[in-house]
């Protein structure tokens, strides 16, 4: 089964189990290293995406991400 629009991920009962086991630092690990992945095969354009910003509603835009920093 294939998605043309994006991609397709299937996550079994066991493995929602297992994940539910995690501890707070493997959690933050697993965030960690996913996100050094997504960012090596991201394009600049998609990297400039990633930006969230506080305050929008009063004009005030802090990104919490940026797209220029190296990572480790």
């Amino acid at each position: 089964m294939g998605n043309q629009d994006g991609y397709l991920s299937i996550v079994t009962d066991e493995q929602i189990e297992s994940f539910k086991k995690w501890s707070v630092k493997e959690i933050l690990e697993w965030l960690h290293e996913t996100n050094r992945l997504v960012n090596t095969f991201q394009t600049e354009e998609e990297k400039s995406r990633k930006f969230i910003f506080k305050g929008a509603k009063y004009g005030i835009y802090t990104p919490l991400y940026k797209t220029k920093n190296k990572q480790p």
